[in-house]
């Protein structure tokens, strides 16, 4: 949108979903519960080497208490593939899988709880190459994981 909308001449403000959470965390519109877990953070294409943004997801997963981060030792510009890129699954499902596997057990070795993304398509290929060889690991999408964490009281 950010590219090819002409979004600023029309007064529009145009935010990714991060941007935003981000945004209402530090207005302090969003309350959360104590989450005890250890995370890593997978960074998408897209949204990390495309639109260079690497702050935001960051900010959202550390202003959640009890959480403990930890990098994906490629992390940012240097993060690996998910394996669902330009729907690679389509064209050859077992590349897919070797690149999600190697995805998958670099997350393994951060010793995290949960893989947490901001693309829906690394979240599925993540979470079906761990559904699929019985790997204990949650993958979650970054407002799966403030759903989780937010305080209902």
């Amino acid at each position: 949108w950010k590219e090819l909308y002409p979004y600023k001449e029309h007064g529009i403000e145009i935010f990714h979903s991060t941007q935003y959470l981000e945004k209402l965390i530090l207005e302090g519109r969003v309350p959360f519960k104590e989450l005890n877990k250890t995370v890593t953070y997978h960074d998408p294409c897209d949204l990390g080497r495309g639109a260079r943004e690497f702050d935001a997801p960051r900010a959202v997963i550390n202003a959640i208490p009890g959480i403990r981060f930890v990098e994906l030792p490629n992390n940012r510009e240097n993060c690996n593939c998910c394996g669902g890129g330009g729907n690679l699954e389509m064209v050859d499902a077992k590349l897919s899988a070797d690149i999600a596997k190697n995805k998958v057990e670099e997350a393994l070795s951060t010793r995290a709880d949960m893989i947490i993304s901001s693309c829906q398509q690394c979240v599925r290929t993540m979470l079906t190459y761990c559904k699929r060889n019985k790997i204990p690991m949650d993958v979650l999408d970054i407002t799966q994981l403030v759903h989780k964490a937010l305080d209902a009281d």
